[in-house]
């Protein structure tokens, strides 16, 4: 018998998943979403195609999607 888990995250407009088999210790990363708009990478893609990522470069996306992420929430804070 086969034990999956399954983990995702949102950020600003991307979606990350990474599914273990605890078994195996298989992993693999899954993103989707405008990558090149939101998280600055350099290929171009739809919102709706789900790609299957390396480490390196899941790790890369997830990395600049919090930054953007982040500076937009500083952008919406009351200026005083």
């Amino acid at each position: 018998m086969r034990t999956l888990t399954l983990g995702i995250v949102q950020f600003s407009g991307i979606y990350a998943a990474i599914r273990r088999d605890l078994g195996e210790n298989l992993v693999k990363r899954h993103v989707q979403g405008n990558l090149e708009r939101t998280a600055g990478a350099r290929y171009r893609v739809s919102d709706d195609k789900i790609f299957l990522v390396d480490k390196k470069t899941y790790n890369r996306i997830l990395k600049k999607a919090k930054q953007k992420y982040n500076s937009w929430l500083e952008n919406q804070q009351p200026r005083s």
